[in-house]
């Protein structure tokens, strides 16, 4: 240990973040591998380096500091300055362009806070209670518009930019009300022992290759559900008018589904290789998806994305899911069950008999083209209830919910980079204001449904790759080929039952999966913790076991 504890610089230590290492993601992780090589080690001479050099140093550099008379440290000016220096790069980010656009609501509301907080900060010397109390008011100021930016993300759209940039902000602003409470309290050991147990849970952090990793992919996690929570309450029933208006759409949708359902059939029997076969499949798939969503028809699958994303940013507001917020959850979740069963079931039901009815009506006309292609075995099999049946579909709902995030992804990118703007004030597309608002609702939909349709029609060219037989089940379209397969064989009741009931396990997977996937990694993307997640569902299979048909039915 140095003999003069009082030529430690403590500059570093009080600023804690670096102001210079803003670098890309590959360039982060690089340098923290490099780190597991070669350590970074402190400039000697500062509190930093001693606190690093040895854990037991801690007690003895506290008692070190000159009780009674530390006002008059030479740290206290380093305390200041570091204050000035953090204030001034959130300054900068406040004031920034592109960010101070983005806080234009807020600011409509209430003042920026920004300025002032780099006015105040710069005549910070000596202890001011009354700067030190304006500064904390315009810290918290701009912390709540900070906030506030982030919660509307989507009226506004996001990027990982603007959620890097804004996330630091909220770690300047932090460290900076950490440092007036140290700089009020001088005196006080326990601030002073806190603040160098933080600092050795930094450096330990910030130099983890893994969690480098996982914080990135948390942000890129943000940016891809963020968008998608607003979407998902249009596909929540409030009350017993849009349940109802729900199952009417999910007919027409299983209606459309057997129309392409047998298309897929046709397709298959033409003898194309593999290679055509992926691109046609997938094409049908693409195609169904987009005409049943511009005729307005639900597709019961492709909810669950966009309603986990809903429950998990509820769930972000609440925090801690105490009596009244659990009872408000739980009250969420039975109205998504409900969208959700009301919807499979229209799918379900009218996908059948919609399927019977065509088949009826192409054997009446005598069109054997098609129904010549319809094989009763083979698809009574692809829906036999079995472990490989449950594995199908639960890559299916693997798939919906990529899609889901994917669609949302797409959606936040056009608002958060103006398209709609730009399209109505571009001469390529005739400075369109009617094109530019079909794009702006309608883009991630149809991008999200391409590449549904993509992964769905292509997935069992993996087969060739795999050890083990790839492909998905999807509940509409297992549905409509049972309805075919039913007409067209001579099948038992029993055999029929039995693919039924296949059909419907491989909606319950399909729906299970696909909304358990993007309900995690949206409370993930949120950094929320999970820890307390196992009571809410404890309560929620408690009360489906006491209400059952409140989960299925309107009330």
């Amino acid at each position: 240990m140095p003999s003069d504890k009082r030529k430690l610089s403590f500059y570093a230590f009080f600023t804690k973040y670096s102001l210079v290492q803003d670098y890309g993601f590959f360039a982060g992780v690089w340098r923290r591998l490099l780190w597991k090589i070669l350590p970074p080690v402190p400039e000697e001479g500062t509190i930093n380096y001693e606190l690093l050099k040895n854990a037991s140093q801690e007690k003895a550099l506290l008692e070190s500091l000159p009780w009674g008379n530390i006002s008059q440290h030479p740290l206290c000016t380093e305390l200041d300055q570091a204050i000035q220096a953090l204030c001034s790069k959130l300054a900068a980010f406040g004031l920034d362009s592109f960010i101070k656009h983005k806080l234009a609501k807020e600011l409509e509301e209430a003042p920026c806070p920004f300025q002032k907080i780099f006015e105040i900060s710069h005549k910070l010397e000596g202890i001011n209670e009354h700067l030190v109390f304006d500064l904390d008011e315009a810290l918290q100021r701009a912390r709540k518009q900070i906030v506030d930016l982030r919660l509307n993300k989507n009226n506004s759209g996001t990027s990982l930019r603007l959620t890097i940039a804004t996330r630091r902000m909220l770690e300047y602003i932090d460290r900076t009300r950490t440092l007036l409470r140290l700089k009020q309290n001088l005196e006080d050991k326990t601030i002073w022992t806190q603040l160098f147990k933080e600092f050795r849970l930094s450096e330990k952090q910030n130099r983890s290759v893994l969690r480098y990793i996982n914080r990135h992919l948390d942000l890129l996690a943000l940016e891809t559900v963020e968008h998608t929570s607003n979407k998902g309450e249009k596909y929540i029933a409030e009350d017993k008018k849009e349940y109802y208006k729900f199952g009417r759409k999910a007919i027409g949708g299983g209606a459309l589904i057997a129309i392409f359902a047998l298309i897929k059939l046709w397709l298959d029997a033409q003898g194309f290789s593999k290679g055509t076969n992926a691109m046609v499949f997938s094409l049908n798939y693409a195609a169904c998806f987009i005409v049943v969503k511009q005729l307005g028809g639900i597709i019961a699958t492709k909810q669950p994305a966009m309603t986990a994303s809903t429950i998990a940013d509820y769930l972000d507001k609440s925090e801690d899911p105490q009596f009244k917020s659990m009872q408000a959850v739980l009250q969420l979740i039975r109205r998504v069950f409900q969208s959700q069963f009301i919807s499979l079931a229209g799918n379900f039901i009218m996908a059948l008999i919609s399927a019977i009815a065509i088949y009826k009506l192409l054997d009446v006309v005598d069109i054997s083209s098609l129904t010549s292609t319809i094989k009763p075995d083979y698809l009574v099999k692809n829906t036999k209830p079995s472990l490989q049946l449950v594995g199908f579909a639960a890559l299916a709902g693997v798939f919906l919910a990529t899609a889901g995030l994917i669609s949302g992804y797409i959606d936040n990118k056009v608002v958060a980079s103006k398209v709609a703007f730009r399209i109505k004030h571009s001469p390529l597309f005739f400075k369109s204001a009617k094109f530019a608002k079909w794009f702006e609702k309608n883009i991630g939909s149809v991008l999200g449904n391409i590449s549904l349709g993509f992964m769905l029609g292509s997935v069992f060219l993996l087969s060739d790759y795999l050890p083990f037989k790839v492909d998905i089940r999807h509940i509409a379209f297992s549905t409509s080929y049972v309805g075919y397969a039913m007409m067209k064989g001579q099948l038992a009741i029993s055999v029929i039952c039995f693919s039924l009931l296949g059909a419907i396990i491989i909606g319950l997977t399909n729906f299970l999966v696909s909304f358990g996937l993007t309900l995690y990694l949206a409370l993930r993307s949120r950094g929320m913790r999970l820890i307390w997640l196992p009571r809410v569902f404890a309560r929620v299979g408690k009360d489906f076991i006491k209400r059952p048909l409140a989960y299925l039915v309107f009330r």
